[in-house]
């Protein structure tokens, strides 16, 4: 399911936190099993906290993995949402000797 418009003329995606929780309520009610949610975002923690904490657990619970960001911002990825979520599995970046780039996020809240 594509939730985001890509820009060529920036090479990046837009859209809304509303647009990525109705990408995955959809996945969740209509999502052929196995499935998973794979979404390479990241965003300050804010008042979306809730909302998406909520989006995610809900994934999770239908038994659908989600996998996120850590971010690339080269800080905690704690302070950082979807991937403070403990319900899913935040990915920081490596390079191609296996180290961490000093732009991708650390700490606590990375799982690989």
């Amino acid at each position: 399911v594509k939730v985001l418009e890509f820009n060529e003329s920036t090479g990046r995606a837009s859209g809304t936190w509303w647009m990525f929780a109705q990408g995955v309520n959809w996945v969740i009610a209509n999502g052929k099993t196995p499935a998973i949610i794979s979404a390479s975002l990241a965003g300050n923690r804010d008042d979306t906290n809730m909302f998406m904490e909520t989006v995610m657990e809900r994934a999770v619970s239908a038994g659908i993995p989600v996998v996120v960001s850590a971010g690339n911002y080269e800080r905690d990825a704690c302070e950082y949402t979807p991937g403070y979520i403990p319900e899913v599995i935040a990915v920081g970046a490596i390079d191609e000797f296996d180290r961490r780039p000093f732009y991708s996020n650390f700490g606590p809240c990375v799982d690989i």
